[in-house]
């Protein structure tokens, strides 16, 4: 069972770099519940050739940078599932493209069957890598989704008829309080060393995680860094704050996570969805110098948890003016602009008329403010999961030569009796051998290897216990003394 055509994503899922606009290194995390439990859908990605494992592993779990294969399947506690991980993708590469579109075909054919399903608790995540992204290119990035938060959202709602899924009735039912994507925090923001340590703070259940940024810390001693503001603590001590701009310490999982997304099997949707992180993320980025450290304060759109319906027709109109910016101001391509006009109509903005997101759609790539510089991470050299490489996954069942079948094990009486009754040969010159003499290696010295056999169990537990009853006999037992 293949995806349908309308689902099927533009390039076969593979991402230009325009200019100004290098692809960031990200990884994409889908939650499923399943009817089977945790293990039948492991085995099911393994058979696949998805995942490394056919069992699901623990919560945080990193197979490292080598694994070949294109993600593995983890614990999470919100779901009776798991959550399937993209782990570590360059969609810039034909094989890493090519396996991320085997994996949703896999995921399409599992969806259809009954064997995963992407619920209202289930969530999707995205990991954009942060190399090179310095505090003041955050806090442009965190008023950016600030000011599109409503339409991102709905975006993130596509597909589903309840939309958003913290407008499904019973939600915060596992999780109190509505904390699987809490709206991010707003500004105006004042001095960089206060937002930072604000943003440090800010609530991990919310549209943008930044703690995984934030807790990674320059001390300076990679002598690139650049000193942000110096000082001095209510001890009177002098402490400095170290951009992540150009450090070079050796950071781990340095990213920024998209918690706003739902979980869902469309890879088209997906495809946009990606778009628009790289957009976004290329359109806050600056490089350093005289305009690094500037960055002005946009009137933000707040998630409101309201359904589309009950908005007014002011908010309406509000809306549309950010969706008209989010086409024509932001590094997005043609086709990737064509990707994310198809996603929002799936979504309640539909009512705003297809001509009308057909006509955004066709406005030109407009470069980001600045050309963006990346080092890219190294790229992992993914093996198992594409189609060019299904000769040498040893994960699927069709690639798996059929073995002869094995006899069954003959009973130990059986076995018994044949070495009873087997015609052992023997040199003429040397006298007869008792087969069951017990050899050095537990087994009849003079029988040929073909029909050697191990001794009973019992006979060699008789045979220890009689030397132990030889040992203990030399010595006086305590009642004979």
């Amino acid at each position: 069972m293949s995806l349908p055509d309308s689902m099927k994503p533009p390039l076969g899922f593979v991402f230009e770099e325009p200019e100004g606009r290098p692809f960031r290194i990200t990884s994409i995390e889908t939650e499923v519940d399943g009817p089977g439990g945790s293990d039948v859908i492991a085995k099911q990605f393994y058979t696949c050739g998805i995942v490394n494992s056919p069992y699901r592993q623990d919560y945080k779990y990193n197979p490292g940078t080598r694994h070949p294969h294109i993600g593995f399947f983890a614990y999470d506690g919100t779901v009776t599932g798991g959550e399937l991980v993209l782990d570590r993708i360059d969609l810039t590469r034909q094989k890493h493209a090519e396996a991320v579109m085997e994996a949703h075909e896999s995921l399409y054919k599992l969806e259809q069957d009954g064997k995963i399903q992407y619920n209202p608790n289930c969530g999707g995540h995205g990991h954009i890598d942060a190399g090179g992204y310095g505090f003041y290119d955050l806090v442009r990035f965190m008023i950016l989704f600030g000011h599109l938060e409503e339409p991102i959202f709905r975006l993130a709602g596509a597909g589903k008829t309840y939309g958003h899924r913290t407008l499904y009735r019973g939600l915060d039912r596992p999780m109190p309080g509505r904390v699987y994507t809490n709206p991010i925090m707003k500004g105006p923001f004042g001095r960089i060393d206060e937002t930072i340590a604000s943003l440090a703070r800010h609530p991990r259940h919310s549209g943008i995680n930044t703690n995984f940024y934030t807790k990674n810390r320059c001390t300076g001693r990679c002598a690139s860094a650049t000193k942000v503001v110096e000082r001095k603590n209510e001890y009177g001590e002098t402490y400095s704050t170290w951009d992540h701009k150009t450090c070079t310490c050796k950071k781990e999982k340095f990213t920024i996570e998209w918690r706003v997304w739902n979980s869902q099997g469309n890879p088209r949707i997906l495809y946009g969805w990606i778009a628009l992180m790289q957009a976004m993320h290329a359109h806050a980025w600056h490089p350093v110098g005289k305009d690094y450290e500037k960055y002005e304060n946009m009137d933000p759109y707040t998630w409101t948890w309201q359904p589309f319906s009950k908005l007014t027709a002011e908010a309406k109109r509000g809306i549309q003016e950010r969706v008209e910016w989010l086409f024509t101001e932001l590094p997005l391509t043609p086709v990737e602009k064509d990707a994310i006009r198809y996603a929002f109509m799936k979504t309640p903005y539909k009512t705003f008329g297809k001509d009308w997101f057909l006509r955004l759609a066709d406005t030109p790539y407009k470069k980001p403010p600045y050309p963006n510089t990346y080092k890219k991470l190294i790229s992992r050299p993914i093996e198992y999961g594409f189609k060019g490489a299904k000769e040498v996954n040893p994960n699927r069942r069709a690639e798996v030569p059929e073995q002869p079948p094995v006899p069954p094990e003959p009973e130990f009486w059986d076995e018994a009796e044949a070495f009873v009754e087997a015609d052992i040969p023997q040199d003429p010159n040397v006298p007869p051998q008792n087969p069951f003499r017990i050899g050095p290696d537990g087994f009849a010295p003079r029988a040929p290897q073909a029909i050697r056999r191990p001794l009973r169990a019992r006979e060699q537990e008789n045979e220890i216990l009689r030397m132990y009853r030889e040992i203990t006999n030399q010595f006086p037992r305590e009642r004979d003394r």
